[in-house]
């Protein structure tokens, strides 16, 4: 784990200088026009929290997300059958460099990565608003991608479903987040396995589209966890909300503050059309664009 740790988020650690980052669904089928994604409609590496077993529903859409030639590790939500939702800074320009992780453990090393099921990422597309991010800008950056892989899903698998209205959000509701991070934003201890928490939300109107969560309570996520999910119960239903972005309010990077997601029903309209795009059978891989100043945030 050390030899993969060591070289981990090149691009959560560039944004951290500047914003201390901590940075059930059927299969696709022709008869779904419009997107192969199931939609919830509206009516604890993780700090302090638990380890994610093989039988909690979570570790059946939660997987790593690992570039195998710089060794930076991120998360991701499985949103259909060949498809990962991770954040748009998990990306770089040539995405099929990563390997997606199927499993509830990390390997020991990158050489180790062989032993584990996974699929490689033979695409992408993240968010318009991502390669227009400017330097300094504090909100709506776009911090969302999805990523497509070659292959079936494995067995035990199975997709998230998607929050489709940020209506049904309330500051004080609560959220679980799950993740491969960092289990102490002050001591960095890591973490090889899948963990999960709870966190209230801080702030449902962060911006237009996004969402703060309040960590102060020992809980939250944090570097490793970029791109993972946050789930909500709707109607007896759990639902996906949120991607992991980056952390706020936190001089010291301790992951102690506050933390921000990027909203999935604000983006949705793009979700269901890349989405689409993305399983066509006409679609051809292109580079994924990033912010020119990315690595000076």
């Amino acid at each position: 784990m050390k030899n993969v740790r060591g070289i981990l988020e090149i691009g959560i650690l560039a944004i951290s200088t500047a914003s201390s980052l901590i940075a059930c669904g059927p299969k696709y089928d022709s008869s779904m026009p419009d997107s192969p994604l199931e939609i919830v409609e509206s009516s604890e590496g993780i700090i302090g929290g638990s380890v994610v077993d093989s039988t909690d529903p979570l570790s059946q859409s939660t997987v790593a997300l690992m570039d195998i030639s710089s060794g930076s590790l991120c998360t991701g939500t499985i949103v259909a059958s060949n498809l990962v939702l991770t954040a748009a800074h998990c990306t770089s320009s040539d995405p099929t460099s990563t390997v997606v992780i199927f499993s509830t453990t990390l390997p020991d090393s990158i050489y180790d990565i062989m032993g584990k099921t996974i699929r490689h990422v033979v695409g992408g597309k993240a968010s318009p608003l991502w390669a227009k991010l400017q330097n300094n800008q504090e909100k709506n950056w776009g911090d969302i991608a999805l990523l497509k892989f070659s292959g079936k899903l494995p067995e035990g698998f199975k997709p998230a479903r998607l929050l489709n209205s940020k209506k049904s959000l309330k500051d004080g509701m609560l959220a679980v987040l799950a993740g491969f991070g960092l289990m102490d934003g002050v001591k960095k201890t890591e973490s090889s396995e899948m963990r999960k928490t709870t966190v209230s939300i801080q702030s449902v109107h962060f911006s237009e589209t996004e969402v703060m969560f309040d960590q102060s309570k020992g809980k939250g996520a944090c570097h490793g966890d970029s791109g993972g999910p946050a789930y909500v119960t709707i109607g007896g239903k759990s639902a996906l909300m949120g991607v992991t972005s980056r952390g706020i309010n936190d001089p010291r990077d301790t992951c102690g503050v506050s933390s921000i997601y990027t909203s999935v029903s604000a983006h949705m309209s793009w979700l269901k059309s890349t989405a689409a795009e993305l399983m066509s059978p006409k679609y051809k891989p292109e580079p994924i664009a990033q912010p020119a100043n990315f690595f000076s945030l």
